[in-house]
């Protein structure tokens, strides 16, 4: 329930991000607790937004089922 919460909250900040960027007559700040926290960022102009990620190197695994026969 807490991922389901979690993904939710991030789809309505894109929402916002989307609105702001396409100069939308409405952005969706109600839509979690996560843009309505971060209102004040997206309605002044002077604020700067970052989006800072953490991201890992996954190692690539062979295919479970290797070809037998060649094409």
């Amino acid at each position: 329930k807490e991922s389901i919460a979690i993904n939710k909250s991030l789809l309505a900040l894109k929402d916002c991000f989307h609105a702001v960027a396409s100069n939308a007559p409405r952005v969706p700040y109600r839509a979690s607790m996560l843009t309505r926290v971060l209102r004040s960022c997206f309605a002044d102009p002077a604020h700067r937004t970052a989006l800072v990620a953490a991201l890992r190197k996954v190692p690539v695994q062979p295919p479970l089922f290797p070809r037998t026969m060649s094409m």
